[in-house]
């Protein structure tokens, strides 16, 4: 079996520690990965002024099949100019449209609800980049920080018909729900629009 060819970006801060340990994990199960890594970081920037060289997103695309980023933002570059640049350059020019975080409760034990077995807690949350909500933040720069983020039912997006619906209709019902048909619910962060005009627009 070909190896699965993994780029690694630990980045800044905590992402310096969390991604070693990661990929010491993943280096015992004996998977068929192999690593390689960039040192694009708060720390380079600082170093020669470089956030990402030339050719990166057509590099990465060319030559990996993943992409293993850590986190990225740090205090010394007040603008986060580096991090901007490595994050939104690889979702925008390289089309990485969804981040999907598999949720399941391995133990009773370890859920704060009562009653709640491992088989009751069964989801994936689709973080999708969308293009529209985005594209408002690098315009308006966002001009109150308050958190605010509301749940609601709204008409799939271009982005959600490739990923999140597709995934609803393979899941099977499971659960306190199972004569409930999987369905999607959006939550949208307000930090990223306008205001709840702009959600209800699309």
């Amino acid at each position: 079996m070909a190896k699965k060819r993994i780029a690694v970006v630990a980045g800044d801060g905590i992402g310096k520690e969390v991604i070693p340990a990661a990929i010491s994990v993943v280096e015992a199960t004996g998977a068929a990965v192999e690593f390689t890594h960039f040192d694009w970081s708060a720390d380079r920037y600082l170093k020669d002024g470089v956030t990402v060289p030339t050719g990166t997103f057509a590099m990465l695309a060319r030559d990996f099949d993943a992409i293993f980023v850590g986190a990225l933002g740090d205090p010394r570059v007040p603008s986060n100019i580096h991090a901007k640049e490595i994050l939104l350059g690889m979702r925008f020019r390289m089309d990485l449209y969804a981040n999907l975080r598999p949720v399941k409760l391995l133990d009773e034990s370890l859920c704060p609800l009562k009653n709640v077995k491992p088989e009751h807690v069964d989801f994936v949350v689709e973080r999708a980049r969308d293009s529209l909500y985005r594209a408002m933040v690098e315009r308006a720069r966002v001009l109150s920080r308050a958190r605010l983020a509301r749940v609601f039912r709204e008409p799939a997006g271009p982005e959600r018909d490739r990923v999140a619906n597709p995934m609803a209709r393979r899941r099977p019902s499971t659960g306190l729900q199972r004569d409930i048909p999987p369905d999607v619910s959006v939550v949208r962060d307000w930090r990223v629009s306008a205001g709840p005009r702009a959600h209800r627009s699309r």
